[in-house]
């Protein structure tokens, strides 16, 4: 699978099976991290986690004509998930730690800082902080896992609470679902966790955590 992806990538520019982090997201959903996509909205310089795959590495330019010194060399590391790929500049101690998993099957958690000169984004690599390799993602697919809602009607409508059900309906699987409504900080109702379950799509709890905030959703595996 993992070769037929790689030539729908080469050969039109996308992926037409699926996308080849598609998996690991599922594995890791409620990993705090931020979308490449949002990389653009960044005005200031600030530093961010990011979860991806590496796509590409090359060389963007040599110092002192040694070519024999990967260290005193800047390269450019390509990061993607879902949203979309960046390129991240990376020399040094850094790069010899993408260097070491780069041929391996995986994902990984990399801290970058980003910085605007001028009109141009610039992006560094700072520090892998995670590498994910495929056996782990697949043992933690296996494991059992609950999502918790609380939502607070002090807030939100009965239309309201129909609409976020009506969402979670679009997503079936074997992830129970534990949903509380709150009402003046009391529970008035709790639902059975066999009455509704969802699968693990990669932007379920994203748009789950935008409606009721992060603070009321939980997400635990056992």
């Amino acid at each position: 699978m993992e070769d037929k992806m790689h030539y729908e990538k080469e050969a039109y520019g996308f992926y037409l099976t699926c996308h080849p982090f598609t998996v690991y997201k599922q594995a890791f959903f409620d990993l705090a991290c931020t979308p490449i996509e949002e990389l653009e909205a960044v005005t200031e310089s600030e530093n961010k986690i990011l979860f991806g795959r590496i796509e590409n590495i090359r060389l963007l330019k040599k110092r002192n004509n040694n070519t024999q010194d990967e260290e005193a060399q800047t390269w450019l590391v390509t990061i993607g998930d879902l949203t979309g790929s960046v390129e991240l500049f990376a020399r040094g101690k850094v790069f010899q730690d993408i260097l070491q998993i780069k041929d391996e099957p995986g994902a990984l958690v990399v801290e970058v800082r980003i910085r605007n000169d001028a009109e141009r984004q610039f992006a560094s690599l700072l520090e892998v902080k995670r590498f994910i390799p495929q056996e782990e993602m697949q043992s933690e697919l296996q494991k059992t896992a609950t999502i918790s809602l609380r939502i607070n009607l002090d807030i939100h409508n009965a239309k309201d609470v129909e609409s976020i059900v009506a969402m979670l309906k679009k997503y079936p699987g074997d992830c129970p679902i534990d949903l509380k409504l709150i009402k003046s900080n009391h529970l008035i109702h709790t639902n059975g966790r066999n009455s509704l379950s969802v699968n693990r799509n990669p932007s379920l709890l994203q748009h789950l955590e935008k409606i009721l905030g992060e603070e009321n959703v939980w997400y635990r595996k056992c």
